[in-house]
């Protein structure tokens, strides 16, 4: 199977939000981070074959970087934006902007995007998730729960996702 296809960035990014503090994670909870972003069960199994060629059962950041013939130091989708505030550990907020940067750039509509944002981000993670966008000034002031919250700048527009708190 070819692995020009596949996005090497974010699937490195899924694999350090799921390991943070780990050498190794078990390629079963990789499966399932990436069915619950969106890859589907085939591509999955797929992958995972590839980068535990010897079905060790775990997958180290080197396994996938060297699959996918990526070198770490070529990271770049998220140096475009600007982190305005956040909450969110550090991998958490990148898996977060790479998706609302791969919508931004196959969507036209945005009701449409923040839509299937809103979607994967509550079988992500759980709960009740608001996502905006705006291409303007705005004020805001919202209840999100810990770890939650992500508002930064792309271009010439400001999104935003938090997990809705409890008034």
């Amino acid at each position: 199977m070819e692995t020009a296809s596949y996005n090497a960035e974010k699937l490195i990014h899924f694999y350090d939000e799921l390991r943070e503090d780990k050498a190794k994670l078990s390629t079963s909870v990789y499966y399932d981070h990436l069915v619950k972003w969106g890859t589907s069960p085939e591509k999955a199994t797929s992958l995972i074959r590839m980068m535990d060629p010897k079905n060790t059962g775990y997958l180290t950041r080197n396994d996938i970087c060297r699959t996918m013939n990526f070198n770490l130091q070529s990271l770049r989708a998220l140096r475009d934006i600007e982190i305005i505030k956040t909450d969110m550990s550090p991998s958490k907020r990148d898996s977060v902007a790479l998706l609302f940067l791969e919508l931004a750039s196959r969507t036209v509509k945005k009701e449409s995007m923040l839509r299937q944002l809103k979607e994967r981000l509550e079988i992500v993670y759980g709960g009740d998730w608001s996502c905006f966008i705006s291409a303007g000034h705005y004020w805001s002031i919202c209840i999100h729960n810990p770890g939650t919250n992500l508002v930064f700048k792309y271009r010439d527009h400001i999104y935003g996702a938090f997990e809705s708190g409890k008034l």
